[in-house]
């Protein structure tokens, strides 16, 4: 599965943390670093395993840990509008 951000954001990263309005909603959202990290890798497009993968590379998470962490994220993400599959 790959995802795709909704074009219709505004995107911003200040230092470690990242901004995104929804000008649809009028509404902000923030992301701590796990979030930055999984929003960049939906950025560049990468299919689901390779962001497990990246994760249990890049912080102190087993394999199982990360890819229930990353769903959770991702389904929130999908929930508020933010990403959405990408077209195969």
């Amino acid at each position: 599965m790959r995802l795709r951000c909704n074009p219709e954001l505004s995107v911003r990263k200040i230092d470690n943390e990242l901004f995104i309005y929804n000008r649809d909603k009028a509404l902000i959202h923030t992301f701590n670093r796990t979030g930055v990290f999984l929003w960049e890798a939906v950025e560049a497009g990468l299919p689901f395993d390779a962001m497990v993968g990246r994760m249990t590379d890049a912080f102190d998470v087993d394999k199982k840990q990360a890819a229930a962490d990353a769903g959770e994220f991702i389904e929130k993400l999908r929930d508020l509008g933010l990403v959405d599959e990408a077209p195969e």
